[in-house]
């Protein structure tokens, strides 16, 4: 509880006064005093740091407890919530990536690339690495140049305007329908569109 301190001197005259104490805690941190908790989840964003003020902020981006993870010695979830208890926190969720080439079983995804143009035909639907993917300079962030980069060193996508890869944690649908090329007035140079 705190302590409250009383200054008669603000009071010119005798009488019945009503004074108020805003006793609610204020958590002021410094970038000295805030905590990391460092770990593994199979939800959220992994390999950046994520600032969070409260426990349902931490559900909505790791989700619950993970009993499969604590089975295997990571208590991240819970270390969270023990945390955050006393004040905000920075979470990092680690992804332990098998960067080995694709041939010996690396950690893939896969991407396509697409013509825009009616008359030519797609491109085929590719594999790399994930963390090739991703701007690892500091902390990892998905980053269109090394996406485009990735693409045009594929000569089966070289030329291609348009590319779709799926970098999240959840299945994704992309439906990517070209018009008949029989049908007039649908080809057009992406500028003139």
């Amino acid at each position: 509880m705190a302590k409250i301190t009383l200054d008669l001197n603000q009071f010119k005259a005798s009488g019945v006064y009503t004074v108020e104490f805003d006793a609610s805690e204020r958590v002021i941190l410094s970038t000295e005093t805030i905590r990391l908790v460092v770990g593994f989840s199979r939800k959220g964003p992994f390999n950046a740091p994520v600032f969070l003020r409260d426990l349902k902020t931490a559900r909505k981006v790791f989700g619950e407890i993970d009993t499969f993870l604590e089975k295997r010695g990571s208590y991240f979830h819970r270390a969270i919530e023990t945390c955050l208890q006393t004040g905000p926190i920075f979470a990092l969720n680690l992804l332990p990536l098998n960067n080995v080439p694709l041939t010996q079983g690396g950690d893939a995804v896969q991407y396509r690339s697409f013509a825009v143009d009616v008359d030519e035909e797609n491109g085929p639907v590719s594999r790399d690495l994930l963390a090739s993917f991703y701007n690892k300079e500091r902390f990892w962030f998905a980053d269109t140049e090394n996406f485009i980069a990735l693409a045009d060193n594929n000569p089966l996508n070289r030329g291609r305007l348009f590319h779709l890869a799926n970098l999240s944690q959840t299945p994704m649908s992309f439906i990517v329908r070209k018009p008949n090329p029989k049908v007039n007035g649908y080809a057009v140079t992406a500028r003139e569109w």
